[in-house]
């Protein structure tokens, strides 16, 4: 069983090893205007904080990800190892599931601990964009942390 801790303020200035990001499937940050202002999001703000390089790093990978799977990019000093991005949706402003969320749980442990991470910053996935409710996303973190024998620390974070 792992201890959730939850935390309210900005996922970016986590200090946490590995930052988990809910990204879309085609690596849209927003755009030019997220790496030059700051806007509500996670993938907004962490394009506002590299100052797009996680964007363009992204970019160069020049492939698609499904929802329900991870990749992993440097953190341009956001985490200290880098930033795990859990595909909820495959097209910026799609809703995304529940399930969805059930299925990136343990890919995201998964890599975090071959990553070699003893800390994890975790939004509350989908609820944003995805439109999913918050209280249904801690149940499904809840029921999974309740059963997960890994040894990484994990921190929910939340702006509100």
């Amino acid at each position: 069983m792992t201890e959730i801790k939850y935390v309210i303020g900005d996922i970016v200035s986590a200090d946490t090893d590995i930052v988990v990001n809910a990204a879309n499937g085609i690596g849209w940050f927003g755009g030019l205007l997220t790496s030059t202002w700051k806007f509500h999001g996670i993938t907004e703000s962490i394009n506002y904080a590299t100052k797009g390089k996680v964007a363009r790093e992204v970019r160069r990978m020049r492939k698609i990800h499904m929802p329900g799977n991870v990749f992993f990019t440097e953190g341009y000093g956001i985490g200290r190892i880098g930033i795990i991005h859990a595909v909820t949706m495959l097209i910026p402003g799609w809703w995304t599931s529940e399930k969805t969320v059930k299925r990136l749980l343990p890919l995201i442990m998964e890599m975090a601990e071959q990553k070699g991470a003893e800390t994890l910053a975790l939004p509350f996935l989908g609820c944003g964009t995805g439109r999913l409710k918050k209280n249904r996303v801690e149940n499904i973190y809840e029921e999974f942390f309740a059963s997960y024998d890994g040894n990484v620390k994990v921190f929910v974070y939340d702006l509100h």
